[in-house]
């Protein structure tokens, strides 16, 4: 005669293991967060939008980490770690970032250097061409005849 109940019954401890693990699968395989981006002390998504706007359009010599912390209503420091959690960047980084790219795409065209650096916020053409170098490896002339 065969019997129907199970002769050892798995333990409660392995069993919410299984569990938990399965839970892991199933988040990290169809979960909606982004991977490997934590967002646990990081700005707000309305926060980050309007500090990157702000950032975004201001010249380099008036940017002051203050005003946009105070737009978003936290103090200085919280918004400098908030901000490097929520982008991998610290603000100065991501703007010189953002004006590098603004700065290539200009490049594309045959628009004399100077006229480039002003339109992207830069001091003058030397000070884009330091920057530039520092961050592309390669000055912007050069750059600019390799795209073209």
């Amino acid at each position: 005669m065969v019997s129907l109940e199970p002769r050892y019954l798995a333990s409660p401890l392995f069993i919410g293991q299984l569990l938990q693990a399965l839970q892991t699968h199933l988040l990290a395989t169809y979960g909606t967060t982004a991977p490997g981006r934590s967002r646990l002390g990081g700005l707000s998504l309305q926060h980050e939008a309007r500090a990157k706007a702000y950032l975004a359009r201001q010249p380099l010599q008036h940017l002051s980490v203050e005003a946009v912390a105070a737009l978003c209503g936290l103090s200085r420091s919280h918004f400098s770690k908030a901000f490097k959690i929520s982008t991998g960047q610290s603000p100065h980084q991501w703007v010189m970032h953002h004006r590098l790219q603004q700065v290539m795409t200009q490049l594309r065209s045959d628009k004399p250097l100077a006229d480039v650096a002003r339109a992207c916020g830069f001091t003058d053409p030397s000070h884009l061409s330091r920057t530039f170098r520092r961050e592309m490896g390669v000055s912007p002339n050069a750059w600019r005849r390799r795209q073209l």
